[in-house]
């Protein structure tokens, strides 16, 4: 019997999907075992494209984070617009760098 906390049935948008992977293989598991494969197999194939989806996104996070943060210390007063420009175009060298994503 699943927890309240992990109930996946009132899942209604993909924020809510992934603080729930750990029910939806669950779900996958308790399908399976009560002998319905189709549904099971469907919930097991959307569970791994949320962690596929999750794993890129954390990829890309990271790819993009320092240049994120260097547009947005931009609009400091305190600094130059010159280095503000610098800045930005530092890190976005060190985006470029990284080669293109997965």
């Amino acid at each position: 019997m699943p927890r309240a906390y992990d109930l996946v049935a009132g899942v209604s948008s993909p924020a809510e999907v992934f603080p729930r992977l750990e029910a939806l293989e669950r779900m996958s598991m308790t399908l399976a075992f009560a002998g319905h494969g189709d549904a099971a197999a469907e919930t097991a194939e959307f569970l791994e494209e949320a962690r596929r989806f999750e794993a890129l996104t954390e990829q890309r996070l990271a790819r993009l984070r320092g240049v994120w943060r260097a547009v947005e210390m931009s609009g400091r007063p305190d600094v130059p617009v010159a280095e503000r420009a610098a800045r930005v175009a530092a890190a976005a060298d060190e985006y470029r760098a990284q080669g293109p994503a997965s």
